[in-house]
């Protein structure tokens, strides 16, 4: 989590194919999953080869994820990224939330396995376009988003706002 409490601790997993920009409305294996644990290895058909869940070796310290660092190919491809936010041990929970994202292409974004946004559009990155709200708890809430991007590869950029949409300093984020 950085400053702004831009989330950028997490696993991903792709490429997956997103030719003529079916991949978004297609259900790739990593997503009939959300409500199950990740198991680290375990292999996915990707656009190309076999892909698994890993996580970057380094996080973006713009406050955005660009898939095309870490995945071949870099287009018409679409890749998920999760995370575990919880409440920090002392603050209230459970307690309303609201999660801020922008992406550069097509978007889907889970809150313990529910969609909770959606946007079927391909534009560029433009951080904070969309929110919504969620209830946080000290248990552990799976946050997990898929991209899909057109002729660029995809990029995200997350944050976990209060009730109002400032930052959240009582939040913990961790890829596992």
């Amino acid at each position: 989590v950085g400053s702004e409490m831009c989330i950028r601790d997490s696993v991903m997993v792709g490429p997956f194919d997103n030719e003529n920009k079916v991949g978004l409305d297609r259900v790739f294996d990593p997503e009939l999953e959300l409500s199950l644990p990740i198991i680290p290895g375990k292999p996915y058909d990707g656009k190309e080869r076999p892909v698994r869940w890993r996580a970057p070796p380094d996080a973006s310290g713009y406050g955005w994820f660009d898939f095309g660092d870490l995945m071949r190919p870099q287009e018409q491809i679409c890749g998920y990224a999760t995370t575990f936010v919880r409440a920090a041990e002392g603050t209230r929970s459970p307690r309303a939330a609201t999660l801020w994202v922008g992406t550069a292409g097509a978007f889907k974004l889970y809150w313990n396995g529910d969609k909770i946004l959606e946007d079927s559009g391909y534009r560029a990155l433009d951080i904070d376009r969309f929110a919504a709200p969620v209830t946080l708890d000290d248990r552990g809430n799976r946050l997990t988003i898929k991209v899909c991007g057109d002729g660029e590869a995809p990029k995200f950029a997350l944050r976990i706002g209060d009730e109002k949409g400032a930052p959240d300093l009582g939040v913990k984020v961790a890829a596992d």
